[in-house]
């Protein structure tokens, strides 16, 4: 039961976002945990042959769906799901809630709403843009990962997911996600498949729902977890919900378009070496570099490996370290060891701020539409709560000139070529990268 509860902790705790166990450096901390739940990254062969097999089919309107190994799905049980990922899409196709009640059992309300609840964020998030963020097309594959059939004769389903969006005001930015986790309980009710609980590992479902939707699967390892009530639940989610739109639309308010004041840098910053190198490794590892995608998230670590492919040197020299020499955490001004600022994202906003002298020159205080392709973002639930960095691979401007949006790269949330403004997190910042000096 120990065992189990920790491997349940921690996918709770990756949801969360990349600030959490990855990025733990003090000797004294136990080990990071293992979350089972996340998917292990593509090796190279299977990467290739995923991306070709998804883009050699083109998308059409209504968007389609399939699975690419069904394992011991039955016909049945694959439609109810692809039914359900397919009303997700179509949500954000029309941006408009395509109601998924009917996929859902009879006893399954709170898992049901709970879902409701985070599409109506994220069609929220999405209709509040500068841009027209409403899908053109979609196409996604379903690879069943493993089915488990409970006493109750229900089955406990985990799919991985690879998708495809096409934004309407970015029709040519090839847009992908790599392994989405999903988890669905599946149970018959007169005759039929309905689904009994749905959640899928990310920040967006975490944010949204906390541990209400994870309640029918945290009865299997957490049989005295206090219970709740239907109406608690249903009024944690709309408050959720309420209050991440509400953050978002005033986050979106200090967007600022404007001129930098550069800080100087002896060496400049290759931003297109930090570019290619987050494009070769999108949806992928490089064997080179310790990987802390099931242990707290794998963003920080990602953007500072770019950092490097664009010349910033590591650095042990006080008041900043920034450095990964080994995976043994080590804040101490010498070549040995990971520094929390390498792979934990507060960690790397103190680094920003703080350094002076040799290494990295870069800002947090910039305007957060004066990015440049090879600029970081930082987001997060809130101001100064940041989970999660990403790099800017594409800036989007109007006629005019001025930014309207970025299209980032990013780890954990394994994305490729996705629109910033699109981001269920609603606090976003910009990392100003100037260079380095030696």
């Amino acid at each position: 039961m120990k065992g189990k509860r920790a491997a349940l902790l921690a996918a709770l705790l990756l949801l969360a976002g990349c600030s959490g166990a990855g990025e733990r450096v003090s000797d004294s901390s136990p080990e990071p945990l293992l979350a089972p739940q996340a998917a292990a990254p593509l090796q190279e062969q299977a990467f290739e042959e995923q991306k070709t097999r998804l883009w050699q089919k083109e998308p059409v309107r209504a968007g389609s769906g399939s699975f690419s190994e069904p394992g011991e799905l039955s016909q049945e049980q694959q439609t109810v799901i692809l039914e359900f990922v397919s009303l997700f899409y179509e949500s954000l196709a029309s941006l408009q809630l395509q109601e998924p009640d009917a996929l859902f059992s009879s006893d399954a309300a709170v898992s049901c709403s709970g879902n409701r609840a985070v599409w109506e964020y994220l069609i929220g998030i999405r209709s509040g843009a500068q841009s027209d963020l409403s899908l053109t097309g979609y196409r996604y594959e379903l690879d069943c990962q493993s089915i488990e059939q409970q006493a109750d004769g229900s089955l406990f389903v985990r799919v991985s997911e690879h998708n495809r969006q096409e934004f309407a005001a970015y029709p040519q930015a090839e847009t992908e996600q790599f392994q989405l986790i999903r988890q669905f309980i599946l149970q018959l009710e007169n005759g039929q498949w309905k689904i009994a609980s749905h959640i899928q590992f990310d920040s967006l479902f975490w944010m949204v729902t906390g541990r209400y939707a994870f309640r029918r699967f945290d009865s299997r390892e957490f049989p005295d977890m206090p219970d709740f009530t239907e109406q608690e639940a249903l009024a944690c989610f709309k408050e959720r919900k309420e209050k991440l739109l509400a953050d978002a639309g005033a986050a979106r308010l200090t967007w600022e378009q404007g001129e930098c004041a550069p800080l100087p840098a002896e060496f400049p910053y290759d931003r297109e070496a930090a570019v290619a190198y987050a494009r070769e490794w999108v949806g992928r590892r490089s064997e080179e570099w310790a990987d802390y995608s099931r242990n707290g998230g794998n963003c920080q670590n990602f953007t500072s490996q770019c950092l490097l492919a664009g010349g910033i040197p590591m650095d042990i020299r006080l008041p900043g370290i920034w450095k990964w020499v080994g995976s043994s955490p080590d804040n101490q001004p010498r070549m040995a060891g990971r520094s929390a600022s390498f792979s934990g994202v507060g960690e790397f906003m103190d680094y920003v701020q703080q350094n002076e002298g040799y290494g990295l020159v870069a800002s947090a205080e910039e305007p957060y539409y004066s990015g440049e392709p090879g600029d970081l973002l930082h987001l997060g639930p809130e101001e100064g709560d940041w989970r999660h960095t990403v790099i800017i691979t594409d800036v989007i401007t109007d006629e005019t000139g001025r930014v309207r949006d970025y299209l980032v790269h990013s780890n954990t949330a394994d994305l490729k070529n996705f629109p910033a403004s699109a981001y269920p997190y609603p606090c976003q910042r910009l990392i100003k990268i100037y260079g380095y000096n030696g």
